[in-house]
């Protein structure tokens, strides 16, 4: 199967790193709108050849998979022409924001700290994205009707807050425990990856473009149903009306 890559930016060394892990892919081409940026990724990774214009890539290479690792504003234009040139796409999210100029935010005005909720029909959740905060996290927390998850994507931990059915003093003590017995599991579980070489910073996006190429081999559905990509992509609009209404006006 051969693969190629439009965006020579940083993300795309992850890219790269995870493709090559993979059996039975070859990556074959890289391309970018600066000539420098994809010559020194095809240098750097010994990739055989890397282009400026990506229609010209995908008439010459004519790749299996266009992975489209670039500004979301490119996004919806850059797919059109892989899915026109017969290939699959594997595409960073969002799919396609809604269209704006990023130019219209006054740039003196940076987001501080953003707190967001999503509520469903049993379960709610919410984030926090702070410039601010220390250290730095990455995490979140899921409300459901039963338990509480805290879902850490730093120390790649997730945590279950359970209803106690201890009795009063017992409900009081035991908490504290039973989340370090947690903590304990879910670190060995780590320390088990992390001697497997399966501890990566983007070892999911491996486990993620496995089942991707995969699921093209065997003409199976996708890893990730596109009804909920698109339901994905949606919310994060949302977020964006909200924080940026004078864009979306």
């Amino acid at each position: 199967m051969k693969i190629a890559i439009v965006g020579c930016g940083k993300i795309a060394d992850a890219h790269v790193e995870e493709i090559r892990k993979i059996p039975s892919v070859q990556l074959v081409a890289v391309c970018d709108l600066e000539p420098i940026m994809a010559e020194q990724l095809a240098t750097r990774y010994v990739i055989p050849r890397w282009y400026c214009d990506v229609k010209r890539m995908l008439d010459m290479e004519k790749p299996d998979v266009l992975h489209i690792p670039t500004p979301p504003q490119s996004h919806l234009l850059l797919a059109q022409q892989a899915v026109a040139a017969g290939c699959h796409v594997f595409l960073e999210k969002p799919v396609a924001p809604c269209h704006c100029d990023a130019e219209a935010t006054d740039p003196g005005q940076p987001l501080d700290e953003l707190r967001v909720l999503i509520r469903g029909a049993h379960t709610s959740a919410h984030a926090t994205l702070s410039a601010h905060a220390r250290p730095i996290g990455h995490a979140l927390r899921v409300y459901g009707t039963k338990n509480t998850a805290y879902v850490d994507f730093v120390t790649r931990t997730v945590v279950l807050e359970c209803q106690q059915t201890f009795p009063s003093a017992l409900g009081r003590l035991a908490p504290p425990f039973l989340v370090a017995n947690d903590y304990l599991r879910q670190g060995l579980r780590n320390l088990n990856s992390f001697s497997h070489s399966r501890f990566g910073y983007f070892d999911g996006m491996r486990r993620l473009l496995t089942k991707f190429y995969l699921s093209i081999g065997r003409d199976l559905p996708p890893p990730i149903p596109y009804n909920e990509i698109l339901r994905v992509s949606g919310m994060m609009e949302r977020i964006f009306e909200q924080v940026y209404p004078e864009v979306y006006a």
